[in-house]
């Protein structure tokens, strides 16, 4: 396709594709500031952004642009701050407008290098929370794991289609909605406090349910509609 377009329009289109990097993984969300954001990668002007952290605070920088990354349908603009290079997840920029000054990009800057070291930069610095649990493979093959970064690390074989895996989750939580979303297809071995907790809640959702039956209650219906 680059072929067939002018020798001086090609440049700029070359060095558009290495500003702008797919990452199929990752999930939709809104971003009402991309076009700015195209814009000024392509025209490779300074940004002003009001940026929300993960805190809920704002604050407003000027970055120069360096690239934008899409992780499936989550955008990220990377950027030079003036000391470090940053990467701002796009659907938190509450604001961008164009500064009309030319950007600068640090010597020797690579879009797609920077990007997977952030990844295992990352990934490196995550809290961990490990499992371990007897699977049964089917259910495992179907439902798969929680949590963004959870990772299944050994795997086992017991026999009669079970297995015994060790899992890295994030966090806790995410753990735990994933020993409740298997149901008798997992048995969480360790951490007891995990397991504890797998059976007590699954103890009050039984005696909700048991309490509903005595009571003659169907959900979202009542005991006249239920006859």
């Amino acid at each position: 396709m680059l072929a067939t377009i002018p020798v001086f329009q090609r440049e700029r289109a070359e060095a558009l594709r290495e500003r702008i990097l797919v990452d199929p993984r990752g999930a939709s969300e809104a971003v009402p500031w991309l076009p700015v954001l195209l814009e000024a990668v392509w025209r490779r002007h300074k940004l002003y952004l009001t940026y929300q952290r993960s805190d809920g605070e704002s604050y407003e920088r000027r970055v120069d642009p360096l690239g934008l990354v899409t992780k499936g349908q989550t955008w990220y603009l990377v950027a030079w701050n003036g000391e470090a290079y940053r990467t701002y997840r796009a659907s938190r920029i509450q604001e961008a407008r164009l500064s009309g000054e030319m950007a600068i990009e640090p010597e020797g800057f690579n879009l797609k290098a920077y990007w997977e070291g952030s990844r295992v930069a990352l990934r490196a610095n995550l809290p961990n929370y490990f499992v371990w649990a007897k699977v049964e493979v089917v259910a495992l093959e179907r439902f798969g794991l929680v949590g963004r970064w959870a990772q299944m690390e050994i795997a086992e074989p017991l026999g009669k289609g079970w297995l015994r895996v060790r899992i890295r989750f994030e966090l806790k939580e995410d753990a735990l909605a994933w020993a409740l979303s298997m149901g008798m297809a997992a048995q969480v071995l360790e951490p007891l406090e995990l397991r504890a907790k797998v059976r007590e809640v699954a103890r009050a959702v039984y005696q909700g349910l048991q309490t509903e039956d005595e009571a003659g209650v169907i959900p979202g219906r009542t005991r006249a509609e239920g006859g």
